[in-house]
């Protein structure tokens, strides 16, 4: 669970309809009869497994959460992201870091099938040359086998 974008709301409801709400449901439960666990909660909680059980899950969660969030920042980095990162180490005016910047959002433009361009003129041309090769395409598979002159000549 990546909690960059929690707010103290999300984190509330987490650990009161998640946590405190299963601790309490298994300290309840455990002194009515008519649950699996009466009488059980005790002798868990007195067993040194149990606390390495817990104490390894959370390492392996924190541990796959950490390499989660390491390949997305420094593989996957999205433009807002890198923008904050650079506001937050006072670097926004490095001219290195905006010409990266430029090439990721010039490459993001192209790989979705639209190349950048400079103003609507450049790119109403683009669009129109590309109307017109598919209509060319389009309009050779549709022309018929010319005939000779020969099977159209009238018999005299």
């Amino acid at each position: 669970m990546y909690t960059k974008y929690w707010t103290w709301v999300t984190w509330f409801t987490l650990l009161v309809f998640s946590v405190v709400l299963y601790i309490a449901y298994i300290w309840i439960a455990n002194y009515i009869d008519i649950f699996i666990v009466y009488e059980t909660i005790q002798m868990l909680f007195k067993t040194p497994q149990f606390y390495l059980v817990v104490a390894l899950n959370f390492g392996c969660v924190f541990l796959f959460e950490a390499m989660y969030v390491y390949v997305q920042k420094e593989y996957f980095t999205q433009t807002g992201d890198f923008l904050r990162e650079l506001a937050r180490k006072k670097q926004e005016d490095d001219p290195t870091k905006l010409q990266k910047i430029e090439k990721l959002i010039n490459k993001s433009k192209k790989t979705k099938g639209i190349s950048p361009f400079n103003n609507f003129i450049e790119a109403n041309l683009y669009f129109r040359s590309q109307r017109e090769k598919i209509t060319k395409r389009h309009s050779k598979g549709r022309q018929h086998p010319k005939q000779t002159s020969d099977s159209t000549a009238e018999p005299t």
